[in-house]
């Protein structure tokens, strides 16, 4: 394949799954209304522009498949067939293969046969001209459908499609130059030449908008993420034998790329799991008193300076005496322990760790929130799990609003500099030495009326010191007695307060990815370079807070 051939391949590509992401999320909405004639004619030309571009690309397998997907939908749109359930299951597993033949035939592999597929839609077809003839003259079988305006989507001429390593080669510039603006910034602080101090200024602000403009070029809605899933409901639901609606709310919150990607997974385990674990039979929510249609919900907003995505669902709830039960069996908490909402995400997210009595097709294995755990870890986010028995539970996602370049407070602590992201961050203060309180084996510290656990980094990060953070006299000579530089975190519903040995200023710093030293804690994220060109490691605030709630249980 040449260049050029390659090229128009890959547009090719990207036009063909936009149009797949719109028929998937419009099937499952026509099978709850199918009355819908602006659906039905949505997908009919999401699917005849697809066999279009494919025809004139010479893509014959794509060509075929979605010609005989498209008779059916021309059956359906003329009122000779009505719109059921067994008919959306025939068009989504075509449009499943058609998305595989697309994939295949652009990496310039033959694509699988789609002989079987065909041939189901062909005798759908057959068996509806079979029922029509049978019931001729009469044509009021089928309901009409409602009729409304088609909705066009017309491409926006404004609008340019960009590789997207290009856009993160274009990131990686941007990041450096932020970081060579700070060095340029520290060696002419101390000049007195007006004009280099205008230039300097100006070139600050003119990098300050090029950053802001790259990272808005990889924005994307969350919609692109979100509209994947009512189909992944609706299929996880009738595989459980279970009544489910997916509400969404904040679908046009937008996102960086980078992040849009990652958490793909993680929604998909919690989704399944609110699908498998949470939401009851429609016959045990009758008699609870419920609909028999559970309820789960997605959504997504801004909070300050982080991203907030939770699952929802109006289930059974989690049974903590069947996680207490099962926790104390493989080791992990006492027997008189009872897991609270604070530690039970922790329980339920250790590798192998599940409630449930067998492995099905959709959970059981205990790994999904194993999964969930570590990926919003990397992304430098916190989850917060709550449940209430027969109530449902909830699922609290935040997350960092980019990931490439973000806003820090720089600390020292043991004689090193630590580059601390602000999302998590409320507060920096000073207190006299003290106004620190001990009680329950731990210090205490009052911040705007509230009294907050303290944990001083210096033994924990500092090497040979003692680390089990317990008032064992050690953690007062660490630091100075007179003055406490204190940080008030939050994340989810959890408050705490650090402390650490100086207050060095506020950055915009770029995170690079690092190998963790041998023997260092894991409450890194990953590491970046100061303006003076020495390198900083960046605390993971999620990991950091697990860390501190592990050595004090």
């Amino acid at each position: 394949m040449t260049h050029q051939q390659q090229r128009y391949a890959e547009l090719f590509a990207a036009e063909a799954r936009e149009h797949l992401a719109e028929l998937s999320s419009s099937l499952v909405e026509l099978d709850k209304q199918p009355g819908n004639r602006s659906l039905l004619d949505s997908v009919f030309r999401s699917v005849h522009t697809i066999k279009g571009m494919a025809a004139a690309m010479g893509y014959e397998v794509v060509t075929r498949l979605s010609h005989n997907a498209e008779s059916v939908l021309a059956e359906l749109r003329e009122n000779r067939r009505q719109v059921d359930s067994a008919t959306i299951d025939l068009l989504l597993e075509a449009f499943d293969q058609l998305g595989g033949a697309v994939e295949a035939t652009v990496a310039g592999v033959e694509p699988p046969d789609p002989a079987v597929t065909i041939e189901r839609l062909v005798l759908w077809r057959r068996a509806g001209e079979r029922a029509a003839a049978a019931a001729a003259p009469d044509t009021s079988i089928t309901a009409p459908l409602e009729k409304s305006a088609p909705k066009h989507r017309p491409k926006d001429p404004g609008r340019l499609r960009v590789d997207v390593r290009k856009l993160d080669a274009l990131m990686n510039l941007t990041g450096e130059l932020t970081i060579l603006r700070g060095r340029l910034l520290a060696l002419t602080a101390d000049h007195s030449s007006e004009p280099l101090q205008e230039a300097m200024e100006q070139a600050s602000r003119l990098i300050a908008e090029l950053q802001l403009q790259v990272i808005e070029s990889r924005m994307e809605p969350v919609s692109e993420l979100f509209d994947r899933f009512p189909r992944l409901v609706r299929d996880a639901a009738r595989t459980a034998g279970k009544e489910v609606e997916l509400s969404i709310s904040g679908r046009d919150l937008e996102l960086d790329r980078t992040l849009l990607n990652a958490i793909a997974d993680p929604l998909v385990h919690l989704l399944r799991n609110a699908v498998d674990h949470g939401i009851e039979p429609p016959a045990e929510r009758e008699g609870s008193g419920k609909p028999p249609a559970g309820r789960i919900g997605l959504a997504a907003r801004r909070e300050r300076s982080r991203v907030v995505i939770e699952v929802t669902d109006d289930g059974r709830g989690i049974n903590l005496e069947t996680v207490a039960e099962k926790a104390h069996g493989a080791g992990m908490i006492e027997a008189d322990a009872k897991p609270q909402d604070l530690e039970l995400f922790r329980i339920l997210s250790r590798p192998g760790f599940s409630t449930a009595d067998s492995v099905t097709t959709l959970s059981g294995r205990g790994v999904g929130l194993n999964v969930v755990e570590e990926c919003v870890k990397a992304l430098g986010g916190s989850v917060e799990l709550t449940t209430d028995r027969n109530v449902g539970t909830r699922l609290r996602l935040e997350l960092p609003a980019t990931l490439a370049i973000v806003r820090a407070l720089i600390v020292e602590v043991a004689g090193q500099v630590y580059a601390l992201p602000t999302t998590f961050t409320r507060e920096s203060f000073e207190l006299p030495g003290p106004a620190v309180e001990r009680a329950h084996g731990r210090e205490w510290v009052n911040w705007r009326g509230s009294r907050l656990p303290l944990t001083r980094l210096r033994p924990l990060f500092a090497a040979g010191k003692n680390s089990d953070n317990r008032d064992d006299g050690a953690m007062s000579r660490d630091c100075d007695d007179h003055v406490l530089r204190v940080v008030a975190l939050e994340f989810g519903a959890t408050r705490t307060a650090i402390s650490v040995d100086k207050f060095v200023g506020e950055e915009e710093v770029v995170i690079k990815p690092f190998d963790l030293p041998r023997g260092a804690i894991p409450a890194f994220s990953g590491a970046t370079v100061r303006p003076d060109g020495r390198p900083a490691l960046v605390i993971d605030v999620g990991s950091l807070a697990q860390r501190i709630s592990t050595l004090n249980l």
